[in-house]
């Protein structure tokens, strides 16, 4: 369940963060979209598993990426990580 504010008393409300009730950094189901938004745009999204997760965007036809996340978490947090840099990259890019 992805929570809504309405399950919440305005005094629980108040002691919760966004990322408690937002699950973009636990669940795929949440995550994926924003990947396929991401790749619609012209980029590619690679992940690399394994004791140590890797994951790099960057524009297609270039094989450079724009974006390379490796922190020794799960592999749904190091997308959500490249995926908030990106945003952020994103976001100053276009104007």
């Amino acid at each position: 369940n992805c929570g809504s504010y309405e399950t919440y008393s305005f005094d629980e409300f108040k002691t919760q963060t966004y990322t408690s009730v937002l699950q973009y950094d636990t669940k795929w189901d949440w995550l994926m979209p924003v990947v396929e938004k991401i790749e619609s745009l012209g980029y590619w999204f690679e992940i690399m598993g394994g004791a140590w997760n890797v994951v790099r965007i960057g524009k297609q036809q270039n094989e450079t990426p724009i974006i390379t996340s490796e922190i020794y978490k799960t592999k749904i947090e190091t997308a959500y990580n490249a995926v908030v840099s990106f945003i952020q990259y994103y976001n100053t890019t276009q104007h």
